[in-house]
């Protein structure tokens, strides 16, 4: 299995989540939002893990990538 971890901070990651991921013989990936960076294809992973961060869901105009997060979904 796969997994995508949805990253809003440098400081948010899956840490113990990623250990047990790798303890299963499975992968993962980090998708960093805060850098722009891109939201995965739905078809390539099997799992999402969505960290936390400092902001609210409603503060688009800080934080651009949000309401592109807040419509993705399988």
């Amino acid at each position: 299995m796969h997994f995508c971890c949805l990253q809003h901070v440098s400081f948010e990651g899956p840490a113990a989540i990623a250990d047990w991921i790798e303890r299963r013989g499975d992968t993962w990936s980090r998708v960093p939002l805060y850098e722009g960076a891109p939201l995965p294809d739905l078809e390539n992973v099997d799992g999402i893990l969505v960290m936390g961060g400092p902001m609210n869901i409603y503060q688009y105009r800080d934080h651009s990538w949000l309401r592109a997060e807040a419509r993705f979904r399988k």
